[in-house]
């Protein structure tokens, strides 16, 4: 595998509380899609920190089958380019799960 170029890193919720792994994603100009737990503090575009699970009651989600967003709504973050994602699946709307995604600059 050594060679082959890498674009984006997924991961799941224990490396996606990891300070070091965004830091490292973002100096290599790399895009990330990490899972976080619902109790994770986000900083919105706002400056205000909230839990990640505090930005469902303002929410909207909407059905959509690809692209940018498709898993539920993305709140800006206070970083550049970095959005918290909602996603909620269908069958079980009450299950929700929670990411940091940083798109490629």
């Amino acid at each position: 595998m050594a060679g082959l170029p890498v674009r984006w890193v997924a991961a799941d919720e224990v490396h996606g509380r990891s300070g070091d792994l965004r830091k490292a994603c973002e100096e290599a100009g790399l895009a990330y899609v990490l899972i976080i737990p619902c109790d994770y503090q986000v900083t919105t575009a706002a400056g205000t920190v909230i839990r990640a699970e505090q930005a469902v009651a303002d929410a909207v989600f909407e059905r959509r089958s690809c692209g940018t967003g498709s898993k539920g709504p993305l709140i800006a973050t206070g970083r550049p380019r970095q959005f918290l994602l909602i996603r909620r699946l269908i069958s079980r709307p009450d299950q929700l799960t929670y990411y940091l995604w940083l798109g490629s600059g």
